[in-house]
């Protein structure tokens, strides 16, 4: 698999996305004399407008949010059975990455997801069910320390994710909802 193929595919299939977080880079950037510094350095500067100045700001309630945006986004069209766009997919999944820290175990993982991912679509292979699969074990790092504690939104949306699209709840075929540009 060639890295570099496959990131430009996904940044031109997620374009909307990436421009979305340049911007919110660009804010952060433009302003560097604002009236607070970054709460938590080890985060990219997309995740700083994530209004870090607030005292009570939790930056793993962010991470939580996007997980559940992301998988909420897919139960919804396995509900209505309607295709997805590619950028819904995975740009719902960058905006995940983009709030993890750098340096940490998490970040390969959803790398190679996200590539993954872009690869099979390319080659007509992509289905939802593979998408969701292979997209939540690339945030297996960020679950397992979430199994940890006793909130249980994750674990909820990991079970209907899986329940949705391996057949338990819906004959396969129905859970074969095509993925578009």
């Amino acid at each position: 698999m060639d890295t570099r193929k496959i990131n430009r595919k996904l940044s031109e299939y997620c374009q909307e996305t990436v421009d979305e977080i340049r911007e919110l880079e660009w804010q952060t950037k433009i302003f560097p004399n604002m009236p607070f510094s970054k709460q938590f350095p080890d985060y990219g500067d997309a995740a700083a407008c994530n209004l870090q100045e607030n005292s009570d700001f939790n930056q793993e309630q962010a991470i939580k949010l996007a997980i559940l945006k992301w998988g909420r986004k897919i139960l919804q069209h396995l509900a209505i059975k309607t295709p997805i766009k590619f950028n819904d997919l995975l740009g719902l999944y960058m905006k995940i990455k983009i709030e993890m820290p750098y340096q940490t175990e998490a970040w390969a993982p959803i790398n190679h997801a996200m590539f993954e991912s872009t690869d099979l679509f390319d080659k007509g292979q992509l289905t939802l069910p593979i998408a969701t699969r292979i997209l939540t074990a690339g945030l297996q790092n960020f679950i397992y320390e979430q199994s940890l504690q006793t909130d249980s939104d994750i674990k909820l949306l990991l079970v209907s994710l899986n329940n949705g699209t391996s057949g338990v709840t819906l004959p396969y075929q129905k859970a074969h909802i095509p993925i578009i540009l």
